[in-house]
């Protein structure tokens, strides 16, 4: 028997295999590319069945430091000192500091530049692999004869700028209150993965577009609890908006065109015949989830040089709601016929869970000019681990290029001291901080442990009104932060 008559036997088994191996590649749920055995392998779809998260999640720039200039300048400390209008994500219970009425905008420019693993075409250029079982393997940026592959990497260059937090702050008494404005997160990723198996004559590509943002609407009140200790709370409107599509095509599976050219052919020769029967399933979510989340903090400041803080944060784990289409089409131009019809059309489910934060801070003002301050933070970035990575039922070769995301501690660390400039002894404040920013994309090859500097000045003019600049570098994004109050 030749290759070609082998190939024709194995035909049935392989369109059979391919269906579900496209499907649940897209969903990211079990994928075995081979015959499944009786009482194995993946079941039938259900219309609403949970899925997990997209590719790439775990490398989301969550904000999760204060949102204000001066935070920043100092390293992203901020939960000892709190005393402006960001205290209302810092530590609401610094709110209690402030004495005056006032109004704060705070523009945000960032980059980010960087990359995460594109599931879809790991699964992709696995199944490929599996079905070319007798064949060298076929890497990322690899050709062997005629067979070639792209990179799987899905790149990250994204710029915006916006205003990441706005509020206004009322002193009544012995407490106070704020109404505020944060947008924590604005992430786009794309990529498009393209495949050719020379042995099978299949062109395998994956789509992959991934844009979410998430913002918060939140009230704030701070109290005093005796001299030296005040607390504060946050509750807040958090929406989670979702714009993603994950799809594959798979082309030549029924393998019409080995009935005119031998394994081995180039990819231009299989178009040259003009007869293309291709399937094509997308994962779609152009939706928005809400939840209702907290923040509680807790503030002692003994009137002297030092003070402490402590602050929890509860991202809040959100459901978004989407579909799966899947579609098969043939195209045999010599003969005219062009037809697609449509397979199927499920609903489909995924869930974000939003790390948890749980942040000590401490500072120190050994003058009225200079202060240091120290924040912890643990972040719970286990949450965004993905599913493929521990799924017994994924192959081996795509579990082996995920890790397990882990929880992580942030080290910040800041200064900041006051210069009178002029005659007029204007203030003039200089801040430098650093600070660590742990590993946690869920891909084994990709990403590092970072460390990130920033600096920052400020100035208060007419006595009402403030203004300060901050930027940070080091990392993956690169950003900038323009804060500015005013003061009844």
């Amino acid at each position: 028997m030749n290759q070609v008559q082998l190939v024709g036997d194995t035909m049935v088994r392989r369109v059979a295999a391919a269906a579900l191996v496209i499907v649940w590649s897209l969903a990211g749920l079990p994928v075995v590319a081979q015959d499944p055995q009786p009482g194995t392998g993946p079941g039938p779809m259900a219309p609403d069945r949970e899925l997990p998260p997209l590719s790439g999640f775990p490398g989301i720039p969550f904000n999760f430091g204060p949102p204000g200039a001066r935070s920043l300048g100092m390293g992203g400390t901020f939960i000892a000192i709190a005393d402006d209008a960001t205290a209302a994500e810092a530590n609401p219970a610094g709110l209690i500091k402030l004495s005056r009425p006032e109004i704060s905008v705070h523009g945000r420019s960032s980059s980010i530049d960087g990359e995460i693993l594109d599931l879809n075409a790991v699964v992709n250029l696995d199944t490929l692999n599996r079905f070319r079982q007798f064949q060298p393997r076929l890497e990322p940026n690899t050709r062997i004869g005629n067979a070639f592959a792209n990179d799987n990497k899905a790149k990250i260059d994204h710029s915006v700028d916006e205003v990441a937090f706005a509020s206004f702050v009322k002193p009544m008494g012995e407490s106070t209150y704020s109404i505020y404005f944060q947008r924590s997160a604005d992430f786009s990723s794309t990529n498009t993965f393209v495949a050719f198996d020379d042995s099978l004559l299949d062109l395998y590509q994956a789509r992959q577009r991934v844009d979410l943002s998430l913002e918060n609407l939140g009230v704030s009140a701070a109290f005093k609890a005796s001299t030296n200790v005040s607390v504060g709370f946050s509750l807040r409107y958090s929406l989670l908006q979702l714009d993603a599509l994950q799809e594959t095509r798979l082309d030549y599976l029924s393998d019409l065109e080995l009935d005119h050219l031998s394994p081995g052919a180039s990819l231009e020769e299989v178009q040259a015949l003009g007869i293309i029967d291709q399937r094509i399933t997308a994962e779609i979510f152009d939706s928005e989830a809400h939840e209702l989340t907290f923040n509680v903090g807790l503030l002692y400041n003994p009137q002297g040089k030092w003070s402490l803080g402590l602050v929890y944060k509860d991202g809040g784990d959100y459901e978004l709601k989407g579909r799966e289409e899947q579609t098969d089409c043939l195209f045999a131009m010599p003969m005219g016929v062009t037809s697609c019809e449509p397979q199927d059309r499920n609903a489909a489910t995924t869930r974000i869970k939003v790390p948890d934060f749980l942040g000590l801070g401490f500072a120190w003002r050994p003058t009225d000019r200079f202060k240091a301050a120290l924040d912890i933070n643990h972040i719970t970035y286990s949450d965004l681990t993905l599913a493929p990575a521990n799924n017994p039922d994924v192959t081996q070769a795509v579990r082996d290029q995920f890790e397990d995301v882990e929880d992580a501690v942030e080290i910040h660390f800041g200064l900041e001291y006051i210069f009178l400039v002029g005659s007029k002894r204007q203030p003039l404040t200089v801040r430098a901080g650093v600070y660590t920013d742990p590993d946690h994309d869920g891909f084994r090859e990709l990403g590092e442990d970072e460390t990130i500097t920033t600096a920052g000045l400020g100035t208060v003019l007419m006595e009402n009104f403030q203004i300060d600049l901050a930027a940070q570098w080091g990392g993956s994004v690169d950003a900038g932060i323009l804060s500015l109050v005013y003061r009844f």
